[in-house]
């Protein structure tokens, strides 16, 4: 099992959000959407487990085991299970592990406890998948259209006999403090448990999706790339970062192979040259990234070319000639 950060960026059309948010932002399909873009492998569906039926389901079990390296309290303060090898978890002790982060410590130790226990549901869980339908069926949660009762439950029975068998394990993917993947840690856990790769470009013959940032020092020059892009085909989205301080040359940037043409057919759109296009493994909120430096020229302003060629401002005279 991967388990996911919830700062890790999604892109979802135009819009960026994060795992964390991504459910209420872009809902459930979107949340899907976006993490097979960032880990270049499908998602088939979706099982949201609240607390509370999280609570339920330890209980229906009968209790789970774990190896808890916290105390363990509820909300009120009372002790529910202590610190130590294989300690008994009721549904609100597992719960409580589960959510536990305390103070000093990063996301990433509760997220590890919240593996630690859906490990032990699953080692749990009936192989049967009549029984495992029922303990699903009595949780009465409202479950995912992409994920009905009756598939559930068979995920859950043949997740329950590899973890009989000693082949289930958990693993935190390791996601940069910016929210964004690097291709030398991640990437090779993406590939070695999904067998995905890290990527962040739409299906290949889909528009393009392009973002600008303006490093080239001038106000106008984004808006006038846009303009320029928009007439090539491709489809321009709100940028999610900022260029930062003015640079000499620009750049356009793809992470997936597929849109090199795509970026090369912009280059020359953009009058960049071809060394411009450059390939790179960080994750993009677009398929192209256009960061505009101070060698690209903008269009000419069409309503200074208007009022240069007025030959009533330049003081000309003219001769109407009557309408035919």
């Amino acid at each position: 099992m991967l388990l996911i950060p919830d700062t890790l960026r999604l892109p979802n059309d135009s819009t960026v959000t994060t795992v964390g948010k991504g459910l209420d932002d872009i809902g459930s399909s979107g949340t899907r959407e976006g993490l097979a873009t960032v880990l270049g492998a499908p998602v088939a569906g979706t099982w949201r487990l609240d607390t509370p039926y999280l609570t339920l389901l330890v209980a229906q079990l009968g209790g789970i085991k774990v190896d808890t390296n916290a105390e363990v309290k509820a909300a009120d303060g009372k002790v529910l299970a202590s610190a130590g090898k294989g300690v008994s978890l009721n549904g609100q002790a597992a719960a409580a592990y589960a959510t536990l982060q305390a103070p000093g410590e990063d996301r990433g130790a509760q997220l590890a406890r919240f593996g630690q226990v859906m490990q032990a549901v699953l080692q749990a869980m009936p192989t049967d998948l009549d029984e495992a339908t029922d303990d699903v069926h009595r949780m009465n949660a409202v479950l995912d259209p992409s994920l009905p009762e009756k598939a559930l439950s068979g995920v859950l029975a043949q997740l329950a006999q590899q973890g009989r068998d000693g082949h289930l394990a958990t693993q935190l993917l390791q996601a940069k403090p910016d929210g964004t993947l690097d291709e030398a840690t991640a990437g090779r856990q993406v590939k070695d448990v999904l067998g995905g790769t890290i990527k962040n470009a739409a299906a290949a013959g889909s528009t393009p999706r392009v973002s600008v940032l303006n490093a080239s020092g001038l106000d106008k020059a984004a808006e006038s790339a846009s303009v320029q892009i928009t007439n090539t085909g491709m489809e321009v989205v709100p940028s999610s970062g900022k260029a930062g301080t003015a640079q000499a040359t620009s750049e356009i940037r793809y992470t997936d192979d597929a849109r090199a043409e795509a970026a090369k057919t912009l280059a020359g759109a953009l009058g960049l040259k071809p060394e411009a296009v450059k390939k790179v493994t960080d994750p993009q909120n677009a398929d192209l990234v256009v960061v505009l430096g101070k060698d690209y020229k903008p269009l000419p302003d069409p309503k200074a070319d208007q009022k240069t060629a007025d030959p009533k401002a330049s003081g000309a005279k003219t001769t109407e000639k009557p309408a035919q």
